[in-house]
């Protein structure tokens, strides 16, 4: 589907060098209206290992049919992004993950994070 392929020409970088990918996940995310669509801009999301982009992933944690994708990517691309310079945006993102009616091993995982730092 289109928005497939937008999503993951975006995420690797693909097209004109002048078109910023989060901003064109920003309005893909605006535009969407169904879940299969939805799903591809979480899956991409997930693949972009910047701190944007997992915080792009905050709002799909209120889509019941891509919620635990959103929350399992949070977490995955938190434990390769943290850093000083970084908690302070992913802290409070894993605490959502913590809170989200997720699979429990996610929720866990995501408080522990949060502790352990």
């Amino acid at each position: 589907n289109a928005v497939a392929r937008l999503a993951t020409n975006a995420a690797m970088g693909r097209g004109r060098s002048e078109i910023d990918p989060m901003d064109c996940f920003r309005k893909l995310g605006a535009l969407v209206d169904n879940d299969r669509d939805r799903e591809s801009i979480v899956l991409s999301l997930g693949t972009i290992p910047q701190v944007e982009a997992v915080s792009l992933l905050a709002p799909y944690l209120d889509v019941p049919a891509v919620r635990e994708e959103a929350a399992r990517m949070i977490v995955q691309q938190a434990g390769r992004l943290w850093s000083d310079q970084t908690e302070p945006v992913l802290s409070p993102l894993l605490q959502a993950v913590a809170a989200a009616p997720v699979n429990p091993a996610t929720r866990t995982r995501a408080a522990r994070m949060t502790k352990a730092r």
